[in-house]
């Protein structure tokens, strides 16, 4: 059989308002005891009836420490409200603060995107202008910065790569003596006979030497060939010069002469100087 729901109000009969009083003060002191017992848990209950009578249940061995400790934990929260409306106070104004401030920023941020300046006044926007060229102006100076540095990046690795240059040059250069010299010196060792270089600035040279003025042959040879005498830079006069001392020394008429050509004289040629 279903149970019928039972309204919450006052019972106006009597005898079924004691009846439902004991019935339920009972089953409410049982439900004290099994959280008391199942839960580990303090637990304490005062009842008075209509007519006054104590009915109470509690879990310790007596009411007053109960009902002590619920005084005192009641008084600790009553000190502690004040320190607490404080604190929710103080996170209110914050609150309410950073609101402002939010919508201080957003209102700024539309008028320096040239939206909502119908309700700006001749000091706003002109507040709004100066703003804009402050800002301006600091994005120029930080581009200038940036094309400064940029500028000197590019000057120091242009001059990174002429003196990288520099040093590729003179490595090629001394190869390019180390090689020559290497030339003559080989043709030396091996007695080989070169035509004289002259170039055409030097004109016709002549030499007159004996077979017993060898040396004093060679030293004139020398002075005529010297950069001096012929005008030369010193790097095509010491080319010259070795190319045409290993021709005498390897040549040995009594009477010759040597032209800007490098032809071997004929025999029986001779020339005064």
């Amino acid at each position: 059989m279903v149970r019928g729901k039972i309204q919450m109000k006052r019972i106006e009969n009597a005898t079924s308002r004691q009846v439902t009083f004991s019935k339920r003060r009972n089953g409410l002191l049982k439900k004290a005891y099994e959280l008391y017992v199942l839960c580990d848990a303090e637990v304490a209950v005062i009842i008075f009836s209509h007519k006054g009578k104590l009915y109470e249940f509690s879990s310790s061995d007596n009411m007053q420490n109960t009902i002590e400790r619920y005084r005192q934990y009641k008084k600790d929260v009553q000190s502690n409200i004040p320190e607490f409306d404080r604190y929710t106070q103080q996170l209110r104004l914050e609150a309410e603060n950073m609101a402002k401030k939010i919508e201080f920023l957003e209102v700024s941020k539309r008028r320096m995107l040239g939206q909502n300046l119908g309700s700006c006044s001749i000091d706003e926007l002109q507040e709004v202008e100066n703003q804009l060229e402050r800002s301006l102006r600091n994005i120029r100076a930080r581009k200038g910065y940036l094309f400064k540095e940029q500028i000197l990046q590019l000057k120091a690795k242009e001059r990174y790569m002429q003196e990288e240059n520099a040093k590729l040059s003179a490595k090629n250069n001394g190869t390019t003596c180390s090689q020559q010299n290497a030339e003559v010196e080989t043709e030396l060792f091996l007695g080989v006979a070169r035509k004289p270089l002259f170039p055409s600035k030097v004109g016709l040279l002549e030499y007159g030497m004996k077979n017993d003025n060898s040396l004093f042959g060679i030293m004139a040879c020398l002075v005529r060939l010297s950069p001096l005498a012929t005008g030369l830079d010193h790097l095509d006069w010491m080319d010259g010069w070795k190319y045409n001392i290993l021709y005498i020394l390897q040549t040995s008429p009594r009477n010759w002469k040597i032209n800007n050509l490098g032809k071997k004289p004929r025999w029986g040629e001779k020339k005064n100087f």
